[in-house]
């Protein structure tokens, strides 16, 4: 992944429609209700799922063969009956201190969501978004020329409100199987998709795919607030590092979620996109067969039964 150089540095949310495994409570005063469960630096060979007490949840980050440290993270905060807010990071691997900068962003939403009353859900999106812009600030002062990219969704009941800063991406899926929303990434082959000036093969095999127009620690970040999209009883969430979306096309990923239970539906889409990971590192690919070698983060979600 590598950044485009964008306007100075600043910080500034954009609304879109209507506004290693850590420990539960790692990170978190003494007065939050939340739990903590992250991933940093993962070494995982296959999804594995996570005791939240509202949610089910299944959960992968392995490293791309051909690096030495895997630079995404992930990030859950388990607010109880209120709902969850989960994060797929991604570190710029086509940067300096990738690794460092995902970390940085995951602490910062931690400690945010420390602060914020697990009761009010437009508060949890507030200091959401207040962590992401700390985020943003302490990794251009003390990581020049870093980045990292991020997708959160925040979860309730009967809806999911999604945030994100550049290409990682969150699509959920209803129970018949329909893609009901999906993030557009902050790139210019994304953008370009969204007009309608490219397709999606000719977008996933374009040469400019890797590069990202807004990320953390970039110039001129922007945060986007997506609506908030019904989450019903049947639905499926994922958040996906580029890892995940560069290497299947959208009907796979669909695919994969809406069928067998949650670690089956999540096995079968990180298989799918870690094998075509391994053989791009390898150099097994012919030119018509998608494949991206890159470290793969991936967070599925859903209702308890």
């Amino acid at each position: 992944m590598k950044a485009l150089p964008s306007r100075k540095p600043g910080a500034a949310a954009a609304r879109e429609g209507q506004p290693g495994h850590g420990q539960p409570g790692e990170g978190l005063g003494e007065g939050s209700s939340a739990s903590v469960h992250a991933k940093l630096e993962g070494e995982d060979e296959a999804p594995s799922e996570v005791a939240c007490s509202s949610y089910a949840v299944a959960w992968v980050s392995a490293r791309d063969p051909q690096k030495a440290v895997n630079e995404d993270a992930a990030l859950l905060v388990d607010l109880g009956p209120q709902g969850m807010v989960a994060c797929a990071i991604d570190g710029m691997g086509g940067m300096a201190n990738g690794r460092e900068a995902a970390a940085i962003t995951a602490r910062c939403v931690r400690e945010a969501l420390d602060e914020a009353p697990t009761d009010d859900l437009s508060g949890v999106r507030n200091a959401l978004v207040d962590g992401l812009e700390a985020a943003n600030t302490e990794v251009v002062r003390d990581l020049n020329g870093a980045g990292a990219t991020v997708v959160a969704a925040i979860i309730s009941p009967g809806f999911v409100q999604t945030v994100h800063v550049g290409d990682a991406e969150a699509v959920v899926v209803a129970g018949e199987g329909k893609l009901s929303f999906r993030t557009v990434p902050h790139s210019p082959v994304g953008h370009a998709m969204k007009a309608g000036l490219l397709d999606e093969e000719s977008a996933l095999f374009h040469p400019d795919r890797h590069f990202v127009s807004n990320g953390i620690g970039l110039d001129g970040m922007q945060i986007q607030i997506g609506p908030r999209v019904p989450f019903n009883e049947t639905d499926t969430v994922a958040l996906c590092s580029d890892g995940v979306t560069d290497n299947a096309f959208e009907q796979e990923i669909v695919t994969s979620l809406e069928q067998g239970t949650l670690l089956e539906s999540t096995s079968s889409l990180f298989d799918l996109c870690y094998g075509r990971s391994v053989a791009a590192s390898a150099c097994t690919l012919r030119a018509d067969e998608l494949g991206k070698a890159d470290d793969i983060t991936l967070v599925v979600i859903r209702h308890r039964n």
